[in-house]
């Protein structure tokens, strides 16, 4: 009786902790910024997640409510479970993920950002403004005769029966006929 007890407890521990995720935060109003490898469940209410930049993860499960995960530009990210609600997720533009969801959630996708315009100059000021180096003197390459083209004619076969493009006939096929 024991054994079969124990055996039956041993057995709902190891299904219960495979549908676990890797990387559990439970709790209320946690805040983290990290860098995840395989599943990040969140258990809880109010928390505030930060993915960071070299992060693959195959799945983000969020049990709770009034929660907020920014993924970082450069994350590898599969699938996302939403189970409350309130939840918003911050993806970079180009990032395609899978999405089940249970309540009512928001996936907001950040644009890719735009140069700064004081940031890069254009390249006729830079030429104003700057002298330019003189280019050192170097001897001509020598001169190479190319031949020229002949304006003659070349005597192309008109056909191929004028011309080498006569090819032997194939073999003849013998087929022997029983009866």
């Amino acid at each position: 009786m024991k054994t079969v007890l124990l055996s039956v407890v041993m057995t709902g521990l190891v299904v219960a902790a495979t549908g676990c995720a890797y990387n559990s935060i439970m709790g209320n109003g946690i805040v983290r910024a990290d860098q995840y490898f395989g599943d990040v469940g969140l258990t809880g209410d109010n928390h505030n997640v930060t993915i960071v930049r070299g992060s693959r993860v195959n799945k983000l499960s969020i049990l709770g409510d009034d929660c907020s995960v920014t993924v970082q530009n450069g994350v590898a990210l599969c699938k996302i479970e939403f189970w409350g609600t309130g939840n918003t997720i911050s993806l970079p533009e180009g990032l395609l993920v899978r999405t089940t969801e249970v309540g009512m959630n928001q996936i907001i996708r950040r644009p890719r950002r735009a140069r700064e315009p004081g940031r890069w100059t254009d390249v006729d000021t830079v030429l104003q403004t700057e002298t330019p180096e003189p280019v050192p003197w170097t001897e001509p390459a020598p001169e190479t005769s190319t031949p020229e083209p002949s304006t003659e004619a070349e005597d192309w076969p008109a056909s191929p029966e004028e011309g080498d493009m006569d090819y032997p006939p194939p073999p003849p096929i013998e087929i022997e006929t029983t009866k």
